[in-house]
């Protein structure tokens, strides 16, 4: 196994990190004050203004960064009525999900995934474009979508892994803390293909286990 560690400027914790369509790693520090790439080729670590959140879907593939993503109905918070871990410098935000199969934009909200059917700008929208869904929520991370049975493969940020298949309204929870553990942030991601989930199973004050899911 390789492990390798990356030195932030800044002594917060992380708030995202996501690969992007070149193999390197971007990272946004939990004050979202600035956002840091670093090439896994030449071990060097870039720090990129963050002025406003499209500028973190922008760096991550070149569909964000051709797609008009102001475009898009989001939704904006009020912080006073936030809990410590969702808060944001932000009057906004978006959560979209890029399928690397089709090129296709997805947004997760309350109940529903939508299917952004265009490559540039928010329109054609269709009613078949909208899955409804009993538990997702703006702060879901979406991690694997099918979209030839409308499934999706999701954290909920409660430490549960779900899927649901939207068309038969079967939900698979995947607990990822048993009762009266340890406290602990999980977090799960994909690799560009888009085929496996990787993230943590299990833990103890010994070891953590990482184990991988197919949608």
């Amino acid at each position: 196994m390789q492990v390798d560690s990356v030195k932030l400027p800044n002594d917060k914790c992380v708030r995202s990190m996501e690969f992007d369509e070149y193999d390197d790693l971007i990272i946004m520090d939990n004050n979202e004050a600035a956002i840091y790439k670093y090439s896994t080729q030449y071990k060097k670590l870039e720090s990129i203004p963050y002025t406003k959140p499209e500028d973190w879907f922008k760096q991550l593939n070149h569909y964000y960064k051709l797609f008009e993503l102001p475009s898009i109905p989001t939704y904006y918070s009020n912080n006073d009525y936030l809990q410590d871990f969702y808060f944001t410098r932000f009057p906004y935000s978006y959560n979209l999900y890029l399928n690397y199969k089709n090129g296709f934009i997805y947004q997760a909200h309350y109940n529903y995934i939508k299917k952004i059917n265009s490559h540039t700008t928010y329109a054609n929208m269709k009613k078949e474009d909208v899955w409804l869904s009993d538990n997702l929520t703006p702060k879901s991370k979406i991690l694997l979508i099918n979209d030839d049975n409308k499934s999706v493969l999701y954290y909920d940020r409660f430490y549960n892994l779900i899927y649901e298949n939207t068309t038969n309204n079967k939900t698979v929870v995947n607990a990822a803390l048993a009762a009266n553990s340890e406290p602990a942030r999980f977090d799960y991601c994909t690799n560009i293909k888009q085929e496996k989930v990787f993230g943590i199973s299990g833990f103890n004050k010994r070891s953590i286990t990482i184990s991988s899911w197919k949608l």
